[in-house]
C-alpha cells in the first residue's frame, strides 16, 4: 500500500539562467558528437539479448566504452501513448520501449548508464561516483542548430553555471528555493500552501478512499505523463520519441533514488509509465474558458495545477504529471500536491476525487516547466531533479540546519530535499536522502 511517505525530487542545483537557450550562459565546457562517432554494436554472446547495445564514442578528453540493455521496469504492460489534436480526436501511436537501456561505463566500479537510442542518436546520463557526463540532442540548446539536426552535445553534469545573481544568494547559504507544495489540509476546507501564499475554498469535500487500487504489485505507482502543446512542440521537436525520451529520463532517475531506498517496509518502490499523453497542438478556449493546454501562458504554477487537476479523470492512475514549457512567477519550475500518510486525506499518490467549485478535482497531480523565469531552458541534468513527484509522495523539505544539513566542508553536502538550490558536486547532492525524510 502506498501510505508511506517518500524522498522528494523537488531539488534544485546548478540552476541556470538564459536567454533564449545560450548555451555559453549554461555551460562552462561542452562539446558536440555527430551520430558518426558513436559506434552501436549488437552483443552476440551467448544469452544475451539481440537489444543489447556496446556504444562507444570519445569525448571530453576519454574515451566511453558503455554496455546497454534494454531497460525493464520503466513501462507498464498496458502502456500506451495517446496524440490529442486540436479538434479534440484522438489517435493512438506505437512507441518501441526497447530502445531505452540501462547498463554501465567499461572501466568504471559503481558507475550507472541511463541512456535511449533511436535513429543512430543516443542521449544518455552517465553517472560515476563523484561526476556524471550528459548527453542530450544540441538543437534545443544552440540557437543555430535545427530539430533535424543529429547533433549531440555532451558535457560534466559539474559544469554547468549558476547565474551571477544566485552565486551570491548561495555564499550566504540561502539560495532561491524553486520548489513549490500545495497542501491539503481538513474534511471540509483546503488549505493550499504555495510557497507562503494560502488559498481557502468552502466546496472542498475529503471523500474516504484507499490509495491500494493504483498500484502495480503495490509497490510500483502508474504514471501518466502529459506534455502540453508548449512542451511537445519545443522540447519535444514534435517527435514523440524525443517527447518519451525526455520524461522516461526522468523516471529512470526517480527509480534510480527510490528503488534501493528502505522507508521502512522494504525496497523496490518507483514508478511505471503507463500511458504517454501528447497534445499536438493547442486546445481552443472562447471567452473566459480556460484550459491547461491553451495558447495563453500561465505565470501561477498553482492556477496551472489547479487548472490541470481539473481537466480530466487522473484517478485512473497513481500519478498524472504535467510537462510543460513555459516560465512561471518566482522561479518555480514544479509544484505538486502533498501526499498524506492517511488513506482517508486527499493529496498525492493514488488520492481519489473531490470537487472543487462544483467541478471533479483530482490531487494526484503534480507538473514541472523545463523552462526558467528568465527564459532559458533547462538542461537535461537539471530537469531529471526538478520534477516535483516526490511531493505527491508524501515529502517536505529537509530542515535547514542539523543532521539533515550537512555542511559540504565538514560533511558530504545537503541531501535531495534541501530546500534551496546547491551545487550538484558534493556526494549527497545528487542522489542521497536524509534519515528525516525517510521518518516523514
Amino acid at each position: 500500500m502506498f501510505s508511506f511517505k517518500l524522498v522528494h525530487i523537488c531539488v534544485f542545483f546548478h540552476v541556470v539562467y538564459a536567454n533564449h537557450g545560450s548555451i555559453d550562459e549554461k555551460l562552462g565546457y561542452y562539446e558536440t558528437l555527430e551520430s558518426v562517432d558513436i559506434e552501436s554494436v549488437a552483443k552476440r554472446s551467448i544469452g544475451d539479448s539481440p537489444h543489447n547495445k556496446h556504444v562507444k564514442f570519445s569525448a571530453l578528453g576519454r574515451n566511453f566504452s558503455l554496455d546497454l540493455e534494454v531497460a525493464k521496469g520503466l513501462f507498464t504492460q498496458d502502456f500506451r501513448v495517446q496524440l490529442v489534436h486540436s479538434d479534440g480526436t484522438f489517435s493512438d501511436e506505437h512507441l518501441d520501449t526497447n530502445s531505452f537501456y540501462y547498463g554501465t561505463l567499461d572501466g568504471e566500479e559503481k558507475s550507472e548508464v541511463n541512456a535511449f537510442l533511436h535513429d543512430g542518436v543516443i542521449s544518455a546520463t552517465i553517472s560515476i561516483p563523484g561526476e556524471s557526463f550528459i548527453i542530450e540532442p544540441a538543437w534545443r540548446h544552440i540557437d543555430t542548430l535545427v530539430r533535424a539536426s543529429r547533433t549531440m552535445m555532451v558535457y560534466k553534469g559539474s559544469d554547468a553555471k549558476w547565474p551571477k545573481e544566485m552565486e551570491e544568494a548561495q555564499k550566504g547559504g540561502n539560495g532561491p528555493n524553486f520548489c513549490g507544495a500545495a497542501h491539503i489540509d481538513g474534511d471540509d476546507e483546503e488549505t493550499v500552501g504555495f510557497t507562503h501564499a494560502h488559498d481557502h475554498d468552502e466546496d472542498e469535500h475529503d471523500i474516504p478512499h484507499s490509495r491500494r487500487k493504483r498500484a502495480t504489485g503495490n509497490k510500483m505507482c502508474r504514471l501518466i505523463a502529459v506534455a502540453d502543446y508548449k512542451f511537445y512542440q519545443t522540447i519535444a521537436g514534435n517527435d514523440i520519441y524525443d517527447a518519451a525520451n525526455y520524461i522516461v529520463g526522468i523516471i529512470q532517475k526517480i527509480n534510480l533514488i527510490y528503488k534501493p531506498t528502505n522507508f521502512g517496509q522494504g525496497v523496490g518502490y518507483g514508478v511505471e509509465l503507463a500511458m504517454l499523453k501528447l497534445h499536438v497542438g493547442p486546445t481552443p478556449t472562447s471567452g473566459s474558458t480556460t484550459h491547461y493546454n491553451m495558447i495563453k501562458s500561465w505565470t501561477s504554477p498553482y492556477n496551472l495545477l489547479t487548472e490541470f487537476s481539473q481537466g480530466d479523470k487522473w484517478n485512473d492512475y497513481c500519478l498524472a504529471h504535467l510537462f510543460t514549457h513555459q516560465s512561471f512567477s518566482n522561479n518555480v519550475l514544479g509544484l505538486a500536491y502533498i501526499a498524506s500518510s492517511s488513506t482517508s486525506k486527499l493529496g498525492g499518490i493514488c488520492s481519489a476525487a473531490s470537487t472543487k467549485n462544483g467541478k471533479p478535482i483530482y490531487y494526484n497531480t503534480g507538473l514541472t516547466t523545463t523552462k526558467y523565469t528568465g527564459g532559458g531552458t533547462v538542461l537535461a541534468k537539471q530537469s531529471q531533479l526538478v520534477t516535483a513527484h516526490g511531493h505527491n509522495w508524501g515529502s517536505e523539505h529537509d530542515p535547514t540546519e542539523g543532521d539533515c544539513a550537512p555542511s559540504s566542508y565538514f560533511g558530504d553536502g545537503k541531501f535531495l530535499m534541501y530546500p534551496y538550490s546547491v551545487t550538484g558536486e558534493d556526494p549527497n547532492n545528487d542522489v542521497s536522502i536524509s534519515m528525516v525524510t525517510i521518518d516523514i
